[in-house]
C-alpha cells in the first residue's frame, strides 16, 4: 500500500497526540516512529516502516542528526537516566 492522505492524517494525529503529551509533561509516554508504525499496522494499514519514517521526517521537517561513537575505559564514565512518568488515575494527575 502506498502512502495515502488517510495514512498521513493518522500519522499527523499521532504526532499531535505526542505534542499534547509533551505539554502535559508526559514525554516518556510519547509514541516513537516504531510505535506509530505498529499502531498503523494494527489499524489494518499495509505499509512499510521506512515509508512511515520518511513521512514523519517530512511532516516534522527533521534535520538528520549525526552521532559520534565514544569509547571509554571501563569505570571511567557512568551515565543513567532518571526518567519520569506522569499518570492520570481516577481523573487526578
Amino acid at each position: 500500500m502506498k502512502l495515502t492522505e488517510e495514512i498521513i492524517a493518522r500519522i499527523q494525529f499521532y504526532l499531535q497526540e505526542n505534542e499534547q503529551k509533551k505539554k502535559e509533561g508526559k514525554t516518556k509516554q510519547q509514541k516513537k516512529k516504531i510505535d506509530i508504525f505498529e499502531a498503523l499496522l494494527e489499524e489494518g494499514y499495509s505499509i512499510v516502516y521506512t515509508t512511515i519514517c520518511n513521512a514523519i521526517r517530512k511532516i516534522q521537517k527533521e534535520s538528520l542528526e549525526a552521532y559520534i561513537r565514544q569509547e571509554y575505559a571501563p569505570g571511567e564514565v557512568c551515565e543513567f537516566d532518571w526518567g519520569e512518568v506522569k499518570l492520570t488515575i481516577a481523573g487526578k494527575m
